[in-house]
């Protein structure tokens, strides 16, 4: 298992059984509404199972929307290496 808590698996299938997802950046959306904490994108991979390019490319049109931000570092649970963190933007929190 990776460094990924079970808990964030289980919400993530939670998301996938209600059916609230649509498309990559509903994944994402979903899944940082879930993590107000926020995730570093390697670990929004590990959780969706996006190629590191969907995310990129999702988080950049995210950020672009304000949508999400990426405002602080932190050590990936995944890499161990510090990274930005993407936390859903504070108008967006609650609204997924």
């Amino acid at each position: 298992m990776s460094g990924v808590a079970e808990t964030s698996f289980t919400a993530l299938r939670k998301i996938e059984a209600d059916g609230t997802m649509v498309g990559s950046v509903g994944k994402i959306i979903d899944l940082l509404a879930c993590r107000p904490d926020g995730l570093t994108r390697r670990e929004i991979e590990e959780l969706t199972g996006l190629r590191p390019n969907q995310v990129s490319g999702r988080v950049r049109e995210l950020i672009k929307q304000k949508r999400v931000v990426e405002n602080r570092h932190r050590a990936c649970s995944i890499t161990g290496n510090e990274a930005k963190v993407v936390e859903l933007a504070p108008a967006q929190e609650g609204a997924a």
